[in-house]
């Protein structure tokens, strides 16, 4: 941001360029707002105090103690360093015992929420009304209250004791400054962070139009969210109006060669029109000669329970007439699964299959490249930031249109927005959204003026639904087959001929 003009490890500057400007919204909103997590609050607190073995103790207290014993002599410091090993250093143990025991609390409270099932991941978006809902008294207000009580008392004693030390180490000429400062930093992160759990938690609606959420992960993890609704504002008051020039770019800016999606969400529309240029630039590809592009016609509707099966059936003689490298790009790891499990039974010649979760990432992508006849099924992150040139890919399966997840926290909040703002939040929001990210996904393909491929589309609301046309729209022209899957397979087997 606009900071870095002032502060910080940057020099100075007056320009900026941001490419992948299609995240812009998604990174604001990351960055305006707010995530508590026990692990983070055990973080910082260990970094005053933490005991590994009775031989093994590290932390700020620690390196302040021992910069006591090097400095000064015992009789000095003897008092200092009984109080710090008899009140201090206890202090983090109680505090962390209080920091475990409210997000304890807060996973029962949670996991007896009617609506919320046994499954991994779950995201729950904080009501207005929550003080109606049953033990919110006493699962969550009680605990993070007493929290909050406790931080507050331990932190105003670390506060006493700091100006006592500064005060003690100029009478004796003790160099403590380096520590005190670690100690005090570490003190005012906690209650930083404290205070915006207690925020996200406790405060009414009335004081912030924030959408709050608690989200709970594997081994009865918990986070605490809050992310503005609507960045905008915020976008425009710490970016754009703070440079006089930056520089947006991204293959996917436009929706149908316009970017009024862009300006809408981003706060550019708040811009002086003169001030604001805009270019598409045509790309150097020939995507006519470069890609075929196949939608089946029969294929079943994507929410149908045969669409899997029959998705997984078609797959499988794609790979069987295509050579080179293949993503089969999903929006849900069940279906994901549901396929690779019967390719894998399918035993394709030649192929090797890997899914998403195998490996970290870099390695499958790097396993894909070598392998020129591999095959990868992934989900959200494979439909973009991958770079594959020249055989390594040379077949992109999209199974779905990518929407996002309705129920996500930020996601069904901006839907209320728009519609309070009297807008479509359909055709306004989730379809702009989605088209993006088909777009991205689309993309995989051609890398070079060299590459060629096909694009096989499995979703047939491009085609049935009036929404559908500005997906496709959105997309390059090029060689394109709209027919029964048996004859695009058989166009498939031409092209590749």
């Amino acid at each position: 941001t606009g900071f870095s003009m002032d502060t910080g490890i940057l020099p100075r500057y007056k320009r900026i360029v941001i490419d992948e400007a299609h995240h812009i919204e998604d990174v604001a909103t990351s960055y305006f707002g707010l995530q508590i997590s026990q692990r983070g609050l055990i973080r910082i607190i260990r970094r005053l105090y933490h005991q590994k073995s009775k031989k093994n103790e590290k932390g700020y207290w620690v390196s302040l103690i021992k910069k006591l014993q090097k400095t000064l002599p015992a009789n000095v410091i003897d008092l200092i360093i009984n109080r710090i090993t008899t009140e201090y250093i206890p202090g983090v143990a109680a505090l962390e015992d209080s920091i475990r025991n409210a997000f304890v609390f807060m996973n029962d409270f949670i996991r007896a929420l009617p609506k919320i099932t046994d499954q991994r991941e779950t995201l729950w978006r904080i009501p207005a009304d929550k003080e109606s809902l049953s033990n919110w008294e006493r699962l969550v207000k009680e605990p993070v209250y007493n929290l909050r009580h406790e931080c507050k008392t331990y932190l105003k004693e670390v506060k006493l004791l700091i100006e006592e030390l500064t005060e003690f180490a100029n009478v004796h000429n003790a160099k403590l400054h380096n520590e005190l400062t670690e100690i005090t930093a570490a003190a005012s992160k906690l209650e930083r962070h404290i205070v915006n759990m207690e925020w996200i938690l406790l405060s009414s609606q009335d004081e912030s139009p924030d959408v709050r959420w608690i989200e709970t992960g594997s081994h009865h993890r918990l986070t605490v969210h809050s992310a503005p609704v609507n960045v905008a504002n915020e976008i425009y008051d710490s970016v754009i109006c703070r440079f006089p020039t930056i520089i947006m770019t991204s293959a996917t800016l436009t929706i149908e060669e316009n970017f009024d999606f862009l300006e809408q969400r981003l706060g550019l529309g708040f811009m002086d029109k003169e001030r604001l240029r805009k270019a598409v630039i045509t790309s150097p590809f020939d995507y006519k000669q470069q890609v075929f592009m196949g939608i089946p016609t029969d294929i079943s509707d994507p929410d149908s329970e045969q669409f899997a099966p029959v998705l997984a059936e078609y797959v499988a003689k794609a790979l069987q007439l295509t050579s080179g490298g293949t993503f089969v790009l999903f929006t849900s790891f069940f279906l994901l699964e549901q396929c690779y499990n019967y390719i894998k039974r399918a035993k394709i010649r030649d192929r090797y299959i890997m899914k998403q979760g195998d490996e970290p990432r870099h390695a499958l992508l790097e396993r894909f490249r070598q392998d020129k006849r591999s095959v990868l099924f992934g989900t959200n992150s494979f439909w973009e930031g991958v770079d594959v040139k020249g055989n390594a890919l040379q077949c992109v399966i999209l199974t779905r249109l990518p929407f996002r997840v309705p129920t996500d926290p930020v996601i069904e909040a901006r839907v209320e927005f728009i519609k309070q703002n009297g807008g479509n939040p359909f055709m306004d929001y989730i379809i702009p959204l989605a088209v993006v990210k088909f777009r991205q996904g689309f993309g995989r393909l051609i890398r070079t003026k060299t590459d060629h491929g096909a694009v096989f589309i499995m979703d047939k609301r491009v085609l049935t639904k009036s929404y559908g046309k500005r997906f496709l729209r959105s997309l390059p022209e090029c060689d394109t087959v709209c027919d029964t899957a048996e004859n695009v397979l058989q166009k498939l087997e031409s092209f590749f001929a």
